[in-house]
């Protein structure tokens, strides 16, 4: 049975009967067929056809990724460099890697125009600077991993796509079909969706995604995150700042640690850049965007501040520009305008049924209220107006500057933020507070009961 369900949807449509819906005038006993050969399908799935075992990674490919994380490139400088061909030979040399850029990549740049400059002067992995090569060459440039090599290409030539069906019957009973589709193309690899020759559609208590290795192992992944999730939901949900891990947290750290008095006057950011890029030992990274799109007046700053954080200072200069915003990814500190997606942005669920939810609805209010008791009116607040008072009270501009920013609750209760790490914590702390709130509510209700 499994070869045939990795077909192309047209013959995929043909080999399975569709999922019934509740009204379907059909008899019992053949929904009850058609029930049990999808449960069949689905459970023989799940057990054995993970994408790593379905799609298994050719070994060259997979010691070259290991390679890519494991390497570091020292330092890093490219000054009015304009091929990017040189930029790999470069990077070959340096790396002992084989790193090729092919004619389309290369006048690709060429066409636009395009010079690099950079001044790395602390260690990044090459998976980094591969990256933020790529990033520099613009949007229709990327590099794979092909027949062995490292390829610079156009992006439309780096998928391959094949086709994985991706169990969700265990989801949703807790988010829409509609609703997980659109979840994995915003959380998983988001510019890769637009690309011709990829697909996503639910089919059964299937995701049937078409698309490169890579992201299906990301999707596969990112539903994973949603199970965990739903596991929790048995629990009092918890709205604690969650301890510092990672790479982008030790980054962040590091900023607060390192100390200056700001004296600038009418200094360029990019001369801004480099002197914390030396104070702090973080590589900076200031995007094409702010270099080409930007008037001159968002580029250069005169401060005589007070000792505070190479961090305070970065979150003050971004406020003292509309259009400059600055985030971390990979240990790099990336400036960029407000209308660049955010690379740093998170995808976060929420237990809100405490707040939104009221008693009488199926899904208990606490997990910890003794059998019987009845609660009629702890809802806290409505959904809509949560969902309003949130993106008016936190930071209520960042929710329409970058299009992958997005809040909604779900009917049964869940809470879906995608937005920068700075928001997500205010987010954490704004539910905590109405989670006092809702504790109050459930006593006040004790209390009565009790009399």
């Amino acid at each position: 049975m499994h070869p045939s369900l990795l077909l192309l949807p047209s013959l995929l449509a043909l080999a399975l009967p569709a999922p019934l819906q509740d009204d379907d005038p059909i008899d019992p006993a053949q929904r009850e067929r058609v029930q049990a050969y999808w449960d069949q399908v689905a459970e023989m799935l799940t057990t054995h056809r993970s994408v790593a075992q379905v799609f298994p990674a050719d070994p060259v490919e997979a010691r070259l990724r290991e390679q890519l994380r494991a390497l570091q490139v020292p330092q890093f400088l490219l000054v009015e460099q304009e091929s990017l061909r040189d930029i790999g030979a470069m990077l070959a040399a340096m790396t002992g890697l084989p790193i090729v850029v092919d004619d389309r990549a290369e006048n690709e740049v060429y066409d636009q125009g395009l010079v690099f400059d950079l001044a790395w002067t602390q260690p990044a992995s090459v998976e980094t600077v591969l990256d933020v090569v790529a990033d520099l060459a613009g949007e229709e440039v990327a590099w794979t991993v092909h027949e062995g090599t490292l390829l610079f290409t156009l992006r439309q030539r780096t998928r391959q796509p094949v086709t994985h069906l991706h169990h969700i019957g265990d989801l949703v009973g807790l988010f829409d079909v509609d609703d997980l589709s659109t979840m994995v193309q915003e959380n998983v690899n988001p510019e890769a969706w637009e690309e011709d020759g990829v697909w996503i559609e639910p089919v059964g208590p299937f995701l049937l995604i078409g698309h490169d290795r890579e992201v299906q192992l990301e999707a596969e992944a990112f539903l994973a995150q949603l199970r965990a999730f739903r596991t929790t939901m048995s629990e009092r949900p918890s709205f604690e700042p969650r301890p510092a891990t990672g790479t982008r947290d030790g980054t962040l750290q590091l900023l607060e640690r390192v100390r200056l008095a700001p004296r600038f006057e009418e200094a360029p950011l990019g001369e801004i850049a480099a002197f914390l890029q030396e104070l702090s030992g973080v590589n900076f990274l200031v995007s094409n965007e702010v270099r080409w799109e930007l008037d001159p007046e968002y580029l250069s700053f005169s401060l005589n501040l007070d000792e505070r954080s190479v961090r305070s200072l970065l979150d003050l200069m971004t406020e003292l520009s509309e259009e400059l915003d600055w985030s971390v990814v990979d240990g790099v500190v990336h400036l960029h305008t407000r209308q660049e997606r955010r690379k740093d942005s998170l995808f976060e669920l929420y237990d809100v049924r405490d707040i939104v939810l009221p008693g009488d609805q199926r899904f208990s209010l606490r997990p910890d209220f003794e059998d019987g008791d009845e609660v009629y009116e702890a809802q806290v607040m409505e959904a809509a107006v949560l969902e309003d008072m949130l993106r008016n009270t936190i930071d209520p501009q960042s929710w329409d500057m970058d299009p992958s920013n997005s809040l909604r609750i779900t009917q049964n209760g869940v809470l879906m933020v995608h937005q920068s790490p700075t928001v997500q914590a205010r987010v954490r702390a704004q539910l905590k507070q109405l989670q006092a709130v809702a504790d109050v509510m459930l006593e006040v209700q004790r209390q009565r009961r009790g009399r």
